[in-house]
């Protein structure tokens, strides 16, 4: 699957189906229109708004909040803590996984997916019940303003959603006007935790990474958040490190990189840490995180 949206009910079935083929062919036209990448459209816009979504990650929930549409959440993943009215809205699944059973009470019209954060063999079960299942994987920052158009089409808000994108696409040339012209940072993006963690250039930290001016040192690993060796990270000897998670375990990580005064990052004063809501929701906030790796890279 390629792009930031698949959804896979629209399936052509045989070569015999010639109507199946012709339904196929008119969502992706329509996908183009709409500025939807063609290749991850899987069905056509409902014909009815939908009035009860259920959002499986804290990103997805914020997504459809600035989509104007948060009303019609009836439920949400745990975490999804932003904006403060999402926290109080009913907890869908857990450390496991997904809560099918309670899913399937709240008789939602569209449960939204996060692909690469939720087990396949769940989202099989939702669509063999009969649920609308949207499975979605946001990769480039240009997917966020396609995803919010999409949640004002499919739920009636199409002017508050198409104002949020206007807003978003905005901010976001701004930021990359500043940036112009840069020369280009080794960089090593961690991803806190006890051991070494990165993103890869599949990932769209990495895409934000790239637009500030920066290069991502691990960038051509496979895995979209891989871990890596410490004698790795010292061999690329990364002129900035830029740390997002949680806080405390940067003040631990600040401590052992400095025990490494011969790498370029931290001979020259270059670790940053950024809260990891702005880099790893990837959401109209991930343009707060951006606006601070910027700055990280400048001078």
């Amino acid at each position: 699957m390629t792009g930031f949206f698949a959804c896979r009910d629209i399936k052509v079935a045989s070569v015999g189906s010639e109507l199946t083929r012709r339904v196929a062919a008119s969502a992706m036209v329509l996908a183009v229109m709409l500025g939807w990448p063609a290749d991850t459209l899987g069905e056509p816009p409902a014909p009815v708004p939908a009035k009860r979504l259920i959002a499986t990650s804290p990103h997805l929930t914020e997504l459809v909040y600035y989509a104007g549409a948060g009303d019609l959440l009836v439920g949400v993943a745990p975490f999804a803590d932003y904006p403060p009215a999402a926290r109080a809205l009913p907890i869908v699944g857990g450390p496991g996984g997904l809560n099918i059973e309670a899913i399937l009470e709240m008789r939602p019209d569209r449960v939204l997916i996060w692909e690469s954060g939720t087990p396949a063999w769940q989202v099989e079960r939702l669509r063999s019940v009969g649920i609308h299942v949207w499975v979605s994987e946001i990769r480039r920052l240009e997917d966020i303003p396609a995803w919010l158009q999409r949640f004002g089409n499919i739920t009636g808000r199409e002017r508050a959603a198409g104002a949020a994108a206007r807003k978003f696409n905005a901010r976001l040339h701004a930021l990359e006007r500043h940036a112009q012209g840069r020369t280009p940072r080794r960089v090593f993006l961690q991803v806190l935790d006890r051991s070494l963690y990165t993103f890869s250039d599949r990932h769209v930290v990495s895409d934000v990474l790239r637009r500030c001016g920066g290069r991502n040192v691990m960038g051509d690993l496979p895995a979209l958040a891989p871990r890596v060796e410490l004698e790795s990270v010292l061999a690329a000897d990364p002129e900035v490190i830029i740390a997002s998670g949680d806080p405390l375990q940067w003040e631990e990580w600040r401590r052992r990189w400095q025990r490494y005064p011969q790498l370029s990052a931290v001979k020259h004063g270059r670790l940053v840490f950024i809260p990891g809501d702005f880099l790893h929701r990837p959401g109209p906030r991930l343009l707060d995180g951006m606006e601070r790796l910027c700055a990280a890279l400048e001078g």
